[in-house]
């Protein structure tokens, strides 16, 4: 029998041994070209085709030759006018299954392209013939994989296989290019997305000169936040029961569109596990974020766990409505249901079309459109008796109801309303109790002077508090000391947890935990039961306090060098941080305060939290300036710190006015106690303000004080953030020698991130690319959106200014990409649009880029920020010839006293 493969690299076999020894290339030419034929070819076209550049008495003559030399190792069928070969050949059952329909089979048959690699130098007609029949046999499986992959029911990895197939077939075909994209991302393989992505583009580039569509950037846009936001539940996986058609309905109305959708009833009911349960329904590409808000201490609290959900740094509600996209689910909103929640969700509805909320609560805002699903307990008695169950083998693998036990279990149902947590609570306790005995304890609970639902569940709490050890009950009690959820080590520290008891609180359903994070949780409704028990919190909030001010300073080098590990770290303790900081204020625990003060600073300023970090030193001002002469050791290091915390993320939100104002009294009060650590950072502070306002000398003045403490000092970071921005002051008056000294003396020592604002400051100084380079590579080391996008910004200017407009219009586009940081650099990305609107002669959308920065200058309140536009406008009157209003405008610019340097200097002539 003979087989012969022509789909990839040929192979051919007889009687199962593989045959290669031919006399020459064209021999095979002539064997492959038999073997795809099904059916007697002319011996003259075979001559013609491989020897059509010799007489016919020759060709036919080599022929004869090649033949034989084939029917030695291959039988053929041969007569004096054709030759044939009868054997198994994957390209004609190829042609066959295309014939019948079987584009499944086909594309399974084929391989590869035909006959790849395989050529013949001196044979164009046989070369002609390969080519024509290598790209039909090419689009012909193009057509059948795409045929195949209509199909639903494909798994992940056939659908994976024959994209993979097709897009080597058609590598320009940017529709299968984007169904490999997804399809990988659906599988939660981020990574080998994003770098397919990135193949198509440089092909497409430097193919076609053009880019993907913009339905293909939204799609990676999509992936980059999912890959971003990981797994957004801390669901625990248990599968939720009686809830089905709740939960098609949800499914239903999200595709259908609605935009605000509340998932309301009274506490207990199961909402948190229904929001859940439509999370752990998504696949990983779905645009959905889950936000716990159980814990939010306030609006902006709220805010900035929005934020952190969806990557993103703390801001205002004004920003980040801008930003909001997707499915964005908040679970217990009820302790935020104001006039000014509500008028957020409106405003977010309004600002971000695609958005669609999702809200647990325990009432409805009431709003036009709102859709709200109202949870009962569980009518249908099965559905009762399965929860019941589910929560019973959890304790006691072996349960099993027999007739009149279920009859129980659905009396128990009765007895709490069919309450979701009650019922997981009662069936916690099989494993001590029979299910007759607890039924009838609580059906005989002496709590009636509650509500019928409330009285049922306040029963099923009491009884399950009775039944617990004493150990389990002080436990129980302690754990009431956490904000949000916390760890092992927390618990064992702070409460004294031990590995059992803890799990016995977790098979008794008084306590969750995640194995995805390794953290444990309390039901809201249990949390506040056992925080009423809770009598004497002096000494457990004590060790509440130390262990969370011991956490945050063990980390405060790791967090300084922007340490990702000890940021997720401190992220995920940031609920219990957060309630220890408050509390700390309230009892003037000027120690905890002390120790935590760096850290927990740090930590605020390098994840963004620049709302949240003002709200919490206003409130630790605000206390400490209660007793402003109380003759405490650390109160005068504190109310400095405090204000000079204030001044930060004051001057981070935009008001230089009221951030000025901190940072004098922080420093004030830093130099009238002789405190250097207050003195270095407001003189810092102060020069970085000015800077921002454009306010020159005074910045030097400042920075200048700070360079005179000292490289060798203990501030020596402090120290070398000033030199690097007493540069910029000095570059900015035009003192370029000066300048360029001190970088290239401050350069090796500073970190990372100040060695790249190090670069971006020389390549604008030098205009020398090498500089923008390495900041560019450094943004890109460490990893930060922020940082990733400044650093591009800097060149896209000077690469107008060199003509290269291609080069500028592909790093806006880079830009462009990263889009959820561009609201922070709003600003500046108006002014380098409008630079290369002017550059490409696009006068008009110039025009409306620099209205729309005037705008934006004047909502900041800053003369810095308004000189810019006028400078740029003015740019743009002499571009479009309109030189007597430009200079004009210029001159004013360049005579005022906060211009920089370089837009005191002449433009070039036109």
């Amino acid at each position: 029998m003979v087989q012969v493969k022509l789909f990839g690299h040929p192979q051919v076999s007889v009687d199962g041994s593989p045959v290669t020894d031919f006399l020459s290339n064209k021999v095979r030419a002539i064997l492959y070209r038999l073997a795809y034929t099904e059916g007697a070819i002319p011996r003259s076209q075979l001559a013609a085709q491989c020897w059509g550049d010799v007489p016919e008495k020759q060709a036919n003559k080599n022929l004869r030759q090649a033949l034989y030399d084939i029917q030695q190792q291959v039988p053929l069928v041969v007569t004096r006018q054709t030759a044939a070969l009868e054997g198994l050949v994957d390209a004609r059952a190829f042609l066959a299954a295309i014939a019948n329909g079987e584009h499944q089979q086909a594309s399974d048959l084929y391989t590869g392209d035909l006959l790849i690699d395989f050529s013949v130098n001196d044979a164009p007609d046989f070369m002609a013939w390969l080519d024509a029949t290598r790209q039909q046999m090419r689009q012909l499986a193009l057509r059948a994989l795409q045929t195949v992959l209509q199909r639903t029911d494909l798994s992940h990895d056939q659908r994976m296989t024959w994209l993979k197939q097709a897009v080597a077939l058609e590598p320009m075909g940017e529709r299968l290019q984007r169904a490999l994209i997804e399809q990988l991302a659906r599988a939660g393989e981020f990574t080998a997305a994003l770098a397919q992505y990135e193949q198509l583009h440089t092909a497409m580039a430097e193919t076609l000169g053009v880019a993907p569509t913009a339905e293909t950037t939204r799609l990676v846009a999509k992936i980059k936040r999912a890959q971003q936001r990981g797994k957004p539940t801390h669901s625990t996986g248990a599968a939720i029961i009686g809830r089905n058609q709740e939960l098609s309905q949800l499914q239903t109305w999200l595709a259908n569109g609605e935009r605000l959708i509340t998932i309301c009833g009274p506490g207990g009911i199961g909402k948190t596990s229904l929001a859940n349960a439509l999370v752990g329904d998504a696949n990983p590409l779905d645009d959905l974020y889950f936000v716990a808000l159980a814990d939010a201490e306030s609006f902006e609290d709220a805010l900035t766990q929005i934020a952190t959900a969806y990557g993103l740094p703390s801001q205002s509600a004004q920003q980040l409505v801008q930003q909001l996209t997707g499915v964005l689910i908040l679970d217990n909103c009820e302790q935020l249901m104001g006039e000014q929640f509500v008028a957020w969700v409106v405003a977010a509805l309004a600002a971000a079309p695609q958005l669609q909320l999702v809200l647990t609560s325990r009432e409805q805002l009431f709003l036009q459109h709102e859709r709200v699903l109202l949870l009962d307990g569980l009518r249908d008695e099965d559905e009762a008796i399965a929860l019941f169950v589910q929560s019973a083998r959890r304790v006691d693998d072996a349960f099993r109801p027999n007739r009149a036990t279920l009859q129980q279990i659905a009396a128990i149902a009765k007895q709490v309303d069919g309450l979701p947590l009650a019922l997981e609570i009662a069936g916690s306790l099989v494993n001590q109790f029979s299910v007759a005995t607890i039924a009838a304890k609580i059906g005989t609970a002496e709590t009636d002077d509650l509500p019928d639902r409330q009285r049922s569940l306040q029963a099923v709490f009491d009884y399950s508090w009775g039944l617990l050890t004493s150990a389990e009950r002080q436990l129980f009690i302690n754990l009431a000391i956490f904000r949000g959820s916390f760890d092992l080590a927390a618990a064992k520290s702070i409460t004294g947890a031990k590995p059992l008891t803890l799990r016995a609180l977790i098979h008794k359903s008084l306590l969750q935990f995640d194995p995805n994070s390794g953290r444990y949780t309390q039901h809201d409704l249990l949390h506040q039961y056992a925080s009423g028990k809770l009598s004497e919190r002096t000494q457990l909030q004590a060790a509440h306090t130390n262990y969370y001010v011991n956490f945050l300073a063990q980390r405060v080098t790791a967090v300084q060098q922007n340490d990702s590990a000890a940021l997720r770290e401190i992220a995920a303790e940031y609920s219990n941080i957060r309630a220890m900081w408050l509390h700390a204020c309230e009892q003037r625990d000027q120690m905890a305060l002390f120790r935590c003060y760096l850290p927990f600073t740090y930590f605020l300023e390098e994840t963004w939290r620049h709302k949240e970090a003002q709200t919490l030193f206003q409130i630790a001002q605000n206390q400490f300036d209660q007793e402003p002469n109380a003759p405490d050791a650390q109160q005068p290091f504190l109310v400095g710190a405090f204000a000079l915390a204030l001044a930060n993320s004051t001057a981070r939100l935009g008001d230089y006015v009221a951030a000025r104002q901190f940072a004098e009294r922080g420093l004030a009060i830093s130099n009238a106690q002789n405190i250097q650590l207050g003195v270095a950072h407001g003189r810092l502070l102060m020069g970085r303000i000015a800077l921002l306002e454009g306010e020159w000398q005074s910045a030097e003045t400042h920075l200048r004080a700070l360079d005179q403490i000292g490289r060798n000092s203990p501030f020596a970071l402090t120290v070398a953030r000033g030199q690097l921005r007493l540069a910029e002051a000095l570059f900015a008056q035009g003192k370029m020698a000066a300048a360029t000294a001190k970088l290239h003396d401050v350069l090796p020592h500073l970190p990372e991130r100040g060695a790249l604002y190090a670069h971006l400051l020389l390549g604008e100084m030098l205009q020398d690319e090498y500089h923008w380079e390495q900041a560019v590579a450094l943004a890109d080391v460490l990893q930060q959106p922020s940082l990733q996008v400044e650093a591009r910004l800097a060149i896209v200017p000077h690469k107008v200014t060199l003509g290269a407009l291609t080069e500028a219009r592909a790093l806006l586009a880079e830009i462009e990409r990263r889009e959820a940081w561009l609201v922070f650099y709003a600003f500046d990305l108006l002014l380098v649009r409008a630079t290369l609107q002017t550059a490409i002669g696009d006068y008009q959308t110039a025009h409306d880029l620099l209205q729309q920065a005037e705008t934006q200058a004047a909502a900041l309140q800053s003369i810095r920020a308004q000189l810019r536009v006028q400078y740029q406008q003015g740019v743009l009157l002499a571009a479009r010839g309109l030189q007597q209003r430009a200079e004009q405008l210029l001159a004013q610019v360049a005579q005022h006293p906060n211009a920089h340097w370089r837009e005191r200097q002449p433009l070039p002539p036109a």
